[in-house]
């Protein structure tokens, strides 16, 4: 299953006062490359593929395998190599959400240099156990677990860097809870164990672990069990149902395929059928024999696209991996489903956000409380552009939930981008809101360009310039326009009452 720390640990946390390496005696490390790096003489961690050292700074890791078998020299090699190629010219950004291998340690035996991930980083295993969120709390402060919008953003990191691995032609083989270290509370994330990638068809980035049992997908667990046939091998198809399952568990706290459906007496060969030849999403349309026998969140509460997604993944792509939604697929759905959250007026409310499905209510799924502060809300309508800012109707490229002081950025305004990197993530516009002490009644919203060079009211017959600074209310049927020529972004306002 790999080489991990115990679940619950986070390997890197700083060592409590007492027992640092910097008091402890020091342990040579030699690197390929000549370097002698001092490392502490004992592992903070350790598992059945190797032991792992912080070094004298804290601020690297040295893995020293168990056993050093032959082939695993020139597969360490060919990681690092790739990580320049997975990298690219934006070092800086990607080195912060992946923990990739940097040197091949060659005394006192075999192993890898990497950097450990920054602080306040923890498995996210942690955060979706009820029994480690509860002694989290207790333990560190109840702010340690953040929000659901928190998780939301996780994700995104997440399918952002698993994508970045596919389209280099790698995959992580064992993605699961305990190898993606993250926080909630500000919505970051780092992937480690990157020294077990695979590449397919290759004769040097082999498969060294199948991955863990929750997320291995259903032909690696029917193709483990068989017997007189060739072992199976982790792919980027596989990478992606464990990217699907991270992704629900991570947003709807429960497994997709772990439902009330009894396969056999046996626990073990029970086990083994639910997550393989018997795998059925719980949710499953037509199919109801999996459904918990406990009320359960489900994807509506996410919105269609969501919805949609998860049923290609679970439904389809149990049985036909191809069908399984892309990383990058995850990432822009994401992205969009961040858009449409809204804070929960409930301060006692563990998620304190939840995402406004269309036509739905503003009442919270986690705790029932309906959403307060505005009477109405302004729904933006980001439609694709046809070159004809007059035409009358626009097809829909997705839909942005307006609150006080939201903002808008470079991949609201601007075609086929994304945040990420290279992508400028200052705002551009954010919202106003402001109730009229006169008229009870009376509420006013407003969009202030804040860096757009090209903004317009286009609601009247001719368009109005909306220079940097100024605002336009916001009222039902406004239409804005973002930019110029057939680039042009045609945004539609509708008002929400909650």
């Amino acid at each position: 299953m790999g080489n991990r720390p115990p679940r619950g640990h986070d390997p890197r946390t700083p060592a409590a006062p007492g027992n640092t390496t910097a008091t402890a005696q020091m342990m040579p490390v030699v690197t390929s490359d000549r370097r002698t790096i001092a490392c502490a003489t004992e592992p903070f961690s350790y598992g059945s593929e190797g032991r792992l050292y912080f070094t004298a700074d804290h601020q690297y890791v040295v893995k020293l395998y168990n056993r050093p078998e032959a082939w695993r020299e020139a597969s360490l090699h060919t990681i690092i190599r790739k990580r320049a190629a997975v990298m690219g010219h934006h070092v800086e950004y990607w080195s912060r959400y992946f923990c990739w291998p940097e040197a091949l340690v060659m005394r006192p035996s075999l192993g890898m240099y990497m950097p450990r991930a920054r602080p306040g980083l923890r498995p996210l295993a942690q955060f979706l156990s009820p029994r480690f969120r509860k002694r989290l709390a207790a333990e560190v402060g109840p702010g340690v677990l953040g929000s659901w919008i928190g998780h939301v953003g996780i994700m995104i990191k997440l399918a952002r860097t698993v994508n970045r691995l596919h389209n280099n032609g790698l995959c992580h083989s064992d993605l699961s809870t305990n190898n993606l270290l993250v926080n909630p509370a500000t919505g970051d994330a780092t992937l480690i164990d990157c020294d077990g990638l695979v590449e397919t068809g290759s004769n040097i980035l082999l498969p060294t672990v199948l991955g863990t049992p929750d997320y291995m997908a259903p032909e690696l667990v029917i193709g483990m069990m068989a017997r007189g046939v060739e072992p199976p091998q982790p792919t980027v198809a596989t990478d992606r149902h464990a990217l699907a399952v991270l992704i629900y568990q991570s947003l709807l706290f429960h497994h997709p395929l772990r439902g009330s459906k009894f396969h056999s007496p046996d626990p073990d060969e029970d086990e083994r059928l639910m997550l393989g030849k018997g795998a059925l999403y719980i949710e499953h349309p037509t199919d109801h024999s999996n459904r918990p026998k406990t009320p359960f969140m489900r994807a509506s509460i996410l919105g269609k696209q969501m919805q949609d997604l998860f049923a290609r993944a679970f439904i389809e792509g149990v049985r036909h991996p191809e069908q399984r939604p892309l990383a990058a697929e995850w990432e822009g759905a994401l992205v969009r489903l961040y858009d449409q959250t809204l804070p929960c007026s409930n301060p006692a409310c563990e998620a304190k956000s939840f995402v406004y499905v269309e036509g739905g209510s503003t009442r919270c799924p986690w705790c029932h409380t309906e959403a307060k502060g505005p009477r109405q809300i302004p729904i933006l309508s980001f439609c694709k552009p046809d070159g004809r800012i007059n035409s009358t109707t626009y097809p829909v490229d997705f839909r942005l939930v307006g609150w006080p002081k939201r903002t808008l950025h470079t991949w609201h305004v601007e075609l086929g981008k994304l945040p990420g990197p290279g992508v400028e993530a200052a705002p551009l516009a954010a919202f106003q809101w402001e109730p009229d002490p006169r008229a009870r009644a009376r509420e006013v919203w407003s969009l202030v360009n804040l860096a757009i060079p090209q903004m317009a009211d286009a609601t009247g017959a001719t368009p109005v310039p909306v220079p940097v600074g100024r605002a336009v209310e916001l009222r039902p049927g406004t239409r804005l326009v973002f930019g110029g020529g057939d680039r042009a972004r045609v945004v539609e306002v509708h008002m929400q009452g909650i």
